[in-house]
C-alpha cells in the first residue's frame, strides 16, 4: 500500500509538508456497501454529495482499522467534519469539475475513500503528520477538529494537502518531462528539515520540503501555485524595486546626496507573480537602501521558473488544465466560501 505522509515541523509556522513509503498499490476499483442504519443527517449529506456522484466513501466516524495503533488520535467533530466536507466540495472537487468540464478527469482520478481524524498524529521527530495517502485512492485528512471555513489560512492549510496529493496521483499515472529533475540535480536532501524556506528559494525549490527529490518539489509546487493567497487571480499595482537583465535590482547615485539609493518601479501583477518576483529582496524602510537582494536568488528565482514551465506545461498538454485558470477558480471559490460561512 502506498503511503504519503505530511508532515509538518512543530517549530515552524508553516503548510504540511509530505513524505513517502510505497508497498503494493490499492485497487482501482472501488466498491462501497453504504449501511442505513444509524445514519444521520450527515452521512445522509455524504451520500448524497460524495457518494452517489462520486462513488467516494467518507469515514469520519471512529474506525480502528482506519489509523495506525502506535499514534494517538481521536475523531474529528462532526460541526468540523462536515464544514471541511462542504469546503472540499467547494473550493476542490467543483473547480477541477469546471476547469475540465467535458471529461471524466475527477471521476477517474479522485480518491475513492476520505478518512478525517480530528487531531494530528505526533511523531517522535517532532513533527506532526496532517495528511496521508495511500495507493491514489485512500486519502486520511488530520487535524480536522482545527478547521475554520471563516478563516482563509485555515482552508488553505488544509487544501495544500489535498493538492499535493492529487499531483502525485496525476505523475503516478503519466510522468512529467525528465528535464525537471535536471534543473536542480544534486541539491535534494533527505535533511529538508534543516533548511529554511528562504534557503530553499535560493536553491530553486518553493518550500523546503520540495528539496527531499523531484516528486515531492514537482508536487510541492503544484500545491504551491494552487494555494496562494490574498487575491492570488486580482491584478494590482506593486511597487517593487527594478531589476536589470540579469535580474539584479537596479541602484543609483542620488545627484543631490551623493548617497546610492535603489530604483523602484510600478508593476501590475497578481500575488504569486508579486511573490516569485521579491524572491531573495527585503525591505526596510529605515534603511538608506529600502532594499536588499540575497545574493544568488536571481539564479533561485530562474530555477523556479524553469520548473514552472515544465509543471504548466505538463497540465496542460496532459490533462488539458490550465494550473493559473484552476487557480483563480479556486481563489473566487473560496472567497465566496468564506463570506457565506462568516
Amino acid at each position: 500500500m502506498r503511503k504519503i505522509y505530511y508532515l509538518l515541523a512543530i517549530s515552524l509556522i508553516v503548510l504540511g509538508f509530505s513524505s513517502c513509503d510505497e508497498e503494493a498499490d490499492l485497487s482501482d476499483i472501488s466498491v462501497l456497501s453504504v449501511e442505513e442504519s444509524n445514519q444521520d443527517d450527515l452521512d445522509k449529506w455524504i451520500i448524497d454529495n460524495y457518494t452517489t456522484p462520486y462513488n467516494i466513501e467518507v469515514k469520519w466516524r471512529w474506525d480502528d482499522n482506519e489509523v495506525a495503533n502506535d499514534f494517538w488520535v481521536t475523531p474529528p467533530q462532526k460541526k468540523q467534519a462536515q464544514e471541511f466536507l462542504e469546503a472540499m466540495l467547494e473550493i476542490w472537487i467543483k473547480p477541477y469539475k469546471e476547469e475540465t468540464a467535458g471529461n471524466p478527469f475527477l471521476e477517474t482520478f479522485i480518491p475513492k475513500i476520505i478518512v478525517l481524524v480530528g487531531t494530528p498524529q505526533y511523531n517522535k521527530d517532532g513533527t506532526i503528520t496532517l495528511g496521508l495517502a495511500e495507493g491514489g485512492r485512500k486519502v486520511t485528512v488530520f487535524d480536522i477538529d482545527k478547521f475554520d471555513i471563516t478563516d482563509r489560512s485555515s482552508v488553505i492549510r488544509a487544501f495544500h494537502t489535498m493538492h499535493h496529493e492529487f499531483a502525485h496521483v496525476l505523475h503516478q499515472t503519466t510522468f512529467y518531462s525528465l528535464d525537471f529533475k535536471s534543473i536542480t540535480k544534486g541539491d535534494y536532501t533527505g535533511n529538508w528539515k534543516d533548511v529554511n524556506v528562504s534557503d530553499a528559494n535560493l536553491k530553486g525549490y518553493i518550500t523546503s520540503y520540495s528539496m527531499l527529490n523531484e516528486n515531492e518539489d514537482f508536487v510541492e509546487l503544484v500545491a504551491a501555485i494552487l494555494t496562494t493567497v490574498d487575491n492570488s487571480n486580482t491584478p494590482i499595482e506593486y511597487t517593487v524595486p527594478e531589476k536589470d537583465a540579469n535580474g539584479l535590482i537596479i541602484k543609483a547615485l542620488s545627484a543631490w546626496t551623493k548617497k546610492e539609493y535603489i530604483k523602484v518601479t510600478t508593476i501590475t501583477m497578481t500575488a504569486w507573480e508579486y511573490r516569485l518576483y521579491m524572491l531573495g529582496i527585503t525591505y526596510n524602510a529605515t534603511a538608506d537602501l529600502k532594499y536588499t537582494q540575497v545574493a544568488g536568488s536571481p539564479e533561485g528565482l530562474d530555477k523556479i521558473n524553469r520548473k514552472l514551465q515544465i509543471v504548466t506545461n505538463y497540465f496542460k498538454t496532459v490533462w488539458g488544465v490550465d494550473l493559473f485558470s484552476l487557480q483563480k477558480r479556486i481563489d473566487s471559490a473560496t472567497e465566496a466560501l468564506i463570506v457565506k460561512n462568516k
